[in-house]
């Protein structure tokens, strides 16, 4: 291994650190009591490296975001992957993303954030929902040009039927009821959600 590669995968290993700290301190403390200091403790390095990966908390917050969407967001499905499967696929690693302990956790700790702290709540609601939102659009169109859809769909109007329905039954449920479903309940409300979604937007 060379000098430059040991560096760049020390800089990678800190990185990670810090956002996993991040992630910890966001969800218990709150993105207004989760100091930039304490996250650099929390992850066992330097303010001084820290700022070196991030230059402010809002850019912190983003990666967390993108880390915990990345680890459930499915590659792009295979060109021979049935569109119906694919989006119901898509629907799944959403609703299990919605579940996820550290998601709500950030959720709450956003949900009472007020002044120039609520616009982590807007960051979080756009950035996690847009990222998904591109998967939806796509298998959405596949089904369009396999003609199981209108051709006329309005796609983002029913992506984002379809996103709110999944929403509905598994970040709102929890938050009030704190309820996580098992792996089976949430695939049945899912594909329940999913079938409902067709029962309005298939062609007929």
């Amino acid at each position: 291994m060379t000098l430059d590669e040991y560096r760049t995968r020390r800089a990678e290993r800190k990185r990670g650190d810090i956002i996993r700290a991040a992630r910890l301190l966001f969800a218990s403390e709150g993105v207004e009591g989760a100091s930039m200091a304490e996250i650099a403790k929390e992850a066992a390095v330097s303010t001084a490296t820290l700022y070196r990966h991030f230059e402010d908390k809002e850019q912190l917050f983003s990666a967390v975001v993108d880390e915990l969407v990345a680890a459930v967001l499915p590659d792009e499905a295979p060109p021979e992957a049935p569109p119906r499967e694919a989006l119901t696929e898509i629907s799944l690693r959403y609703g299990q993303l919605l579940s996820d302990p550290e998601i709500r956790g950030l959720v709450r700790a956003v949900v009472s954030a007020r002044g120039s702290a609520a616009r982590f709540r807007t960051r979080l609601g756009r950035r996690g929902k847009s990222i998904f939102a591109r998967a939806f659009s796509d298998a959405i169109r596949r089904l369009r040009r396999d003609g199981a859809l209108d051709p006329d769909i309005d796609v983002d109007r029913a992506r984002s039927e379809l996103q709110g329905m999944i929403e509905h039954y598994t970040l709102v449920r929890g938050l009030l009821f704190d309820e996580r479903p098992s792996k089976k309940k949430l695939r049945d409300q899912v594909e329940g959600c999913v079938e409902t979604w067709f029962a309005r937007w298939g062609k007929r």
